[in-house]
């Protein structure tokens, strides 16, 4: 699964392996922020629900009131900033997040 930046740079995961792609840097993710950008690259481009998300990473029906997207969000923030990455988790509030471009704000 892989998607291309406005700059051409390919963002990609290795879901059996945990790992995740960008250029010619790679980084092995653990498996929850792995299943959640695998989510987001289903869905680039587009805003997925904190809802969703819940629903796809956890199971839950319900919003546990707890930050684990935040602290989820917050590592592949740092995992796409150590690629270097042309890529960005945006949160939209009240919406919930997207994966894309830096260029494209």
């Amino acid at each position: 699964m892989a998607i291309r930046s406005t700059c051409g740079q390919l963002l990609s995961l290795n879901v059996p392996a945990n790992e995740v792609f960008c250029g010619d840097a790679n980084r092995a993710l653990k498996a929850t922020p792995c299943r959640l950008l695998q989510l987001l690259l289903e869905n680039a481009g587009q805003v997925v629900s904190r809802q969703t998300i819940y629903k796809r990473i956890w199971g839950y029906d319900f919003d546990p009131g707890t930050k684990i997207i935040e602290v989820q969000v917050h590592y592949l923030r740092s995992v796409l900033t150590a690629l270097k990455s042309a890529f960005e988790i945006r949160t939209y509030r009240g919406k919930g997040i997207c994966l894309q471009s830096a260029a494209s704000r």
